[in-house]
């Protein structure tokens, strides 16, 4: 499966739980409203995913994790992570994985920091 799978059920798998808003989950992995649906769509077919009706807000609309989703992002990982050790990791040593951990860290929360505004600009 795609890496982007990855993220959105990393994302909703993190959630206390398992789910999240669809405009929400957007957000988190960086996709437009529209392009979020379309993924969520494929996901929900292969069954990664369930979409749920928000109670409060008829038109909203809520992304959870499926057992089956939750079990396919950790065999994911166990590829992934293999990837990134063989080819990356495994050739820092722990001053420089631990800034490279800071860098990135700061690079996500800078990039969700803008997409908060612009999404907060276009609404």
């Amino acid at each position: 499966p795609p890496l982007l799978w990855y993220s959105v059920l990393w994302t909703l798998e993190r959630t206390p739980d398992h789910e999240m808003r669809l405009h929400e989950l957007a957000e988190e992995v960086f996709l437009s409203r529209s392009n979020i649906t379309r993924l969520i769509d494929r996901l929900e077919a292969a069954g990664l995913i369930c979409r749920k009706r928000c109670s409060m807000d008829r038109r909203g609309a809520y992304a959870a994790l499926t057992e089956d989703g939750l079990a396919m992002r950790k065999k994911m990982w166990a590829v992934y992570s293999e990837g990134i050790a063989k080819y990356f990791t495994n050739h820092l040593n722990e001053e420089e994985v631990q800034v490279l951990d800071a860098v990135f860290d700061r690079a996500l929360t800078t990039a969700q920091t803008l997409t908060r505004q612009h999404t907060v600009q276009e609404g």
